[in-house]
């Protein structure tokens, strides 16, 4: 039994390496030698260190300032950066927290009394058009 066994574990082994074989004599034609490209990209990139992120888009095919153009064109790219001097104005004293706080609570009385004004005039026209229906 235990031949039997071995016997089909050997086979199976066979079968699987045959067919990685296969596939390796066949990748033989798909190797390409390319020593000489990458000693010209490295001796570039030696050259051009200083603009290394120019290199990396060239490498990978995309001029980002190019596709800025098309996408914006008329406006610089200077116009969209924020600009973080503004905190300075988003400062407060407690005297005009105060004061903020005082004109808000005017405004929402004031509002509140207009409320209320409107709702006695519709309720007096109300009644008024009752009485003249009867």
């Amino acid at each position: 039994m235990q031949k039997l066994v071995d016997k089909r574990k050997r086979k199976a082994e066979t079968t699987r390496r045959s067919y990685y074989d296969e596939d390796d004599e066949s990748l033989d034609d798909f190797i390409v030698d390319d020593e000489g490209e990458e000693e010209e990209e490295d001796n570039y990139h030696r050259s051009n260190r200083s603009s290394g992120r120019r290199y990396q888009e060239e490498e990978e095919g995309y001029d980002r300032d190019e596709i800025w153009q098309m996408f914006n064109r008329g406006k610089r790219r200077a116009d969209f950066v924020i600009e973080d001097d503004d905190d300075s104005d988003m400062e407060a004293t407690g005297a005009e927290l105060f004061r903020e706080e005082q004109r808000s609570l005017r405004v929402a009385r004031e509002e509140d009394e207009a409320e209320e004004r409107e709702l006695k005039r519709r309720a007096e026209e109300k009644k008024r058009r009752k009485l003249r229906q009867e």
